[in-house]
C-alpha cells in the first residue's frame, strides 16, 4: 500500500496573524443595551452632547420596550435594571429641564413631557405581553408617538448642532487663511 494523503497536503501553511473571530452580535446582548442606555442618559445629565444622546436613549429604549418579552432576543428588564434606568432618567431630566435652545414655559413642558415618555417606555420594557394589556391599542400607541415626537426633536438639535460646529471650523480655518495672507505665513 502507498502513502496515504491528507486533504491538507499541497496547501500553504498560514501565515500572518489568524482571521479575528466573528464581532459580537451586539443587537442580543441584553445586559450592553441597558448598560448602554444608561451610560447615554449619563451623558445627557453632564451635559455631553445632550440631544444626540438623548435621541439614542429614545431610539433604542422604543425598539426594546417594544418587542421585549416576545422573543428570548429581547428580554425584559428586570426591577433593578428598572430602577438604575428610572434613576438615570430623574438626573437627566433635572441636569435639563429644558431640552432646547431656549428656556421657557413652553420647552419646559415639552421637556417634562419628552422625559415622561421616556420613563413609560422604561416601564413598558419592564412589563410582561398580559400586563400590556391594561392599556388599549391607542394608549400604547400614543406612548410610542411621543417618545417618537421627542426622539426627533433632540435628533433635529443634534443635526443643528453638528451644522453650526462645522461652520465654526470653516470660519476659524477662513479667518486663518486672511490672517497668513495678511500677516505672511509667520504664525
Amino acid at each position: 500500500m502507498g502513502e496515504e494523503k491528507s486533504i491538507f497536503d499541497g496547501l500553504a501553511e498560514f501565515e500572518g496573524e489568524p482571521p479575528a473571530p466573528p464581532a459580537p452580535d451586539y443587537e442580543d446582548d441584553h445586559e450592553f443595551w441597558v448598560k448602554t442606555i444608561g451610560d447615554w442618559l449619563w451623558h445627557v445629565a453632564e451635559g455631553e452632547h445632550r440631544a444626540y444622546h438623548l435621541s439614542h436613549v429614545l431610539f433604542t429604549t422604543a425598539r426594546r420596550a417594544a418587542a421585549a418579552g416576545k422573543s428570548t432576543r429581547y428580554q425584559l428588564l428586570t426591577s433593578s435594571q428598572r430602577g438604575e434606568l428610572t434613576l438615570k432618567v430623574s438626573l437627566a431630566h433635572r441636569a435639563n429641564p429644558s431640552m432646547f435652545w431656549e428656556d421657557n414655559a413652553t420647552t419646559r413642558e415639552l421637556t417634562r413631557q419628552g422625559f415622561r415618555a421616556l420613563q413609560k417606555l422604561v416601564d413598558l420594557w419592564t412589563e410582561s405581553e398580559f400586563d400590556r394589556w391594561a392599556y388599549s391599542r391607542g394608549e400604547m400607541a400614543d406612548f410610542f408617538a411621543f417618545a417618537r415626537i421627542f426622539r426627533n426633536l433632540m435628533h433635529n438639535i443634534s443635526l443643528a448642532e453638528d451644522m453650526e460646529a462645522r461652520s465654526k471650523k470653516r470660519t476659524a480655518e477662513d479667518v486663518a487663511k486672511i490672517r497668513c495672507m495678511v500677516l505672511g505665513a509667520v504664525e
